[in-house]
């Protein structure tokens, strides 16, 4: 399989609502394909303050995602969903320890 559309969506910034081009066009076009590389992209980043803030930032962009009317999207976004709020739980609970040291 030619590696290029992946290449292509590990450069590729990832956000907007809609979700913007290219990275909805690689999703409809090549799917699974470039999921991972463009999921990575949407948690990669610096912020400041709450990780859990930062967090639900993107989880709430990602839940406009789920009603693209592209079926990969929505797909794509649905994991992205589960996967930043799994990862919010683990955030709120490093916060509540780091409070309480």
């Amino acid at each position: 399989r030619p590696r290029g559309p992946r290449i292509v969506a590990e450069i590729t910034p990832v956000g907007g609502v809609p979700l913007t081009s290219p990275a909805r066009d690689l999703l409809i076009q090549f799917g699974e394909e470039v999921a991972d590389a463009l999921g990575s992209n949407l948690l990669t980043g610096t912020f400041w303050g709450s990780e859990v803030a930062w967090l639900q930032g993107k989880l709430e962009i990602a839940r406009e995602w789920l009603k693209d009317n592209h079926s990969s999207v929505r797909q794509w976004a649905g994991q992205i969903v589960e996967h930043l709020e799994k990862e919010i739980i683990g955030a709120r609970r490093r916060e509540e320890e780091e409070y309480f040291e």
